[in-house]
């Protein structure tokens, strides 16, 4: 079995800087208004917890479980497995995903919390 070989692409260095950078905009943007950062599980929930201490501001977290793969195959079809633990509707919402490839999921996100009427998505 051969091994693989990895390179780093982006340094933990800029990761961090970046991180701060988004932080210190989200705290601009949504300065005096309370927040709910949204981790989509499960890959987003380190990214999440770097990008909340980042953040100068009143801001809740909650997490939604979805999925469009079934093994190693997407079906194409997004189901919510975990959804929110509250109502959403009037706050204001920052969904946070590990990585968007094809865009299905973050779609269909946008979709059933619009239905949610947050103040801002």
């Amino acid at each position: 079995m051969s091994e693989l070989k990895m390179r780093t692409l982006i340094s933990s260095t800029k990761l961090a800087e970046r991180v701060s950078a988004l932080g210190a905009e989200i705290s601009r943007d949504y300065k005096g208004r309370k927040v709910i950062l949204v981790g989509v599980l499960k890959g987003s929930f380190i990214f999440l917890s770097d990008l909340v201490r980042a953040i100068d501001l009143d801001c809740e977290i909650e997490f939604i479980g979805v999925s469009s793969y079934e093994g190693m195959h997407s079906t194409g079809q997004v189901r919510i497995q975990n959804d929110l633990s509250k109502d959403v509707e009037g706050e204001n919402i920052i969904l946070v995903e590990d990585i968007i490839d094809t865009g299905t999921t973050i779609d269909y996100l946008k979709k059933i919390f619009e239905v949610r009427r947050p103040q801002s998505l």
